[in-house]
């Protein structure tokens, strides 16, 4: 789930496999109303599905000549993109 709070995304709960298709067009939807701030402190679980919905975040942005910001990204997503070597491709807020 996704909840909007002064022109930031933040994301509820898992971002996992079951919740990743609802993720990814919410996040989708913000990036189109202006949205570039995802903030990620209240991710309660995440897997690979959740790195993929952050990359087409990013893919979205670049297509509408818009840049992100990913800020308290769980450690086990930073994981994931390194060993999937792509964490050079997610925009990553200095915590």
């Amino acid at each position: 789930m996704i909840q909007i709070e002064d022109r930031t995304a933040c994301v509820l709960g898992a971002m996992s496999f079951e919740e990743a298709g609802q993720l990814v067009g919410d996040g989708i939807a913000a990036i189109r109303t202006g949205i570039s701030h995802f903030d990620l402190h209240a991710v309660t679980q995440a897997d690979s599905a959740g790195l993929a919905v952050l990359l087409a975040w990013c893919r979205t942005a670049a297509a509408a000549g818009t840049t992100l910001r990913f800020e308290h990204v769980p450690a086990s997503l930073l994981s994931l993109a390194d060993l999937y070597d792509v964490k050079a491709f997610l925009p990553l807020a200095q915590n």
